[in-house]
């Protein structure tokens, strides 16, 4: 009996996070983009589309439909890091401004993690959430890019809602030109 409480104990112990600093959840990223994606299938906004790679630019409005809606936020799951492999790679700072409470996950230097930052604002609470922001880098032997991604939100009845996107950044292949390239989108709801 007493070896098997010893074992009981040292099984115990070793389920404790042993860094209490660091939280056993991250912010899930694709639960938001989950919900979105369904609100926007079911209220059809048009979406108002600018977009710039290098000096050539344009603009299209759309009413995207439930396959449109997920690829088109499909860059953003890529910043999802509620991963349990990835709880010990990021550090974590809270804090407050005259625009809210804000959290934010910043990959540790010595790790080679796509997503370098993610920061979340909120509107009022934790459930309402305003903005996020990513910066994205993907480095390999072909190309090296960094996107700098962003989702802003509005309130309506107590929910947080899509009212933009913005996705920015550059790619370089070995051997070429470095191309740059920004998308705004405005979703308007009629």
């Amino acid at each position: 009996m007493r070896l098997f409480t010893l074992l009981l104990l040292i099984v115990l112990a070793g389920c404790e996070n042993l860094n209490p600093d660091v939280p056993t959840v991250f912010y899930n990223v694709d639960s938001l983009v989950n919900a979105q994606v369904n609100y926007l299938v079911e209220m059809r906004p048009e979406v108002v589309k600018t977009g710039e790679i290098r000096e050539d630019a344009g603009e299209s409005v759309v009413i995207p439909d439930s396959l449109q809606w997920t690829r088109e936020l499909a860059i953003f799951r890529r910043a999802d890091i509620n991963k349990p492999r990835l709880r010990e790679q990021y550090s974590v700072e809270e804090g407050s401004d005259k625009d809210g409470e804000w959290i934010s996950y910043t990959a540790q230097r010595e790790k080679n993690l796509p997503v370098r930052n993610l920061t979340i604002r909120y509107a009022g609470n934790r459930n309402q959430i305003r903005m996020l922001e990513a910066l994205i880098k993907d480095v390999n032997p072909l190309y090296n890019s960094e996107r700098l991604i962003q989702m802003s939100f509005d309130q309506i009845d107590g929910t947080s809602v899509l009212s933009s996107y913005f996705i920015q950044g550059g790619q370089r292949m070995k051997l070429r030109d470095t191309v740059e390239f920004d998308l705004t989108a405005k979703v308007r709801y009629r």
